[in-house]
């Protein structure tokens, strides 16, 4: 929220490219929006946002089903977090 709302795009770690953040979270967002993922809240197709919170959750409590739906997503909340939950 550092630009004044919750839009899903959280300060990147210096060594993250933030378009390739960018890239991959509108991409997986869009298709979790039409095609249910095992494991993950439908809350998270509400917004960018929600998605955002979903899958944080879901990278610290249940790491494998995040690997499962959006590995790409996975390894960039890896270097996001600095921790690897697997």
């Amino acid at each position: 929220m550092m630009n004044g709302r919750a839009n899903g795009f959280p300060p990147m770690q210096p060594d993250m490219d933030p378009a390739n953040w960018t890239q991959i979270m509108s991409r997986d967002f869009e298709d979790f929006q039409t095609h249910r993922k095992s494991g993950l809240d439908r809350y998270g197709a509400t917004n960018p946002a929600e998605f955002f919170a979903v899958l944080s959750e879901v990278f610290f409590e249940t790491p494998q089903k995040l690997v499962d739906a959006y590995p790409d997503i996975y390894e960039m909340m890896v270097k996001f977090f600095r921790q690897t939950p697997l």
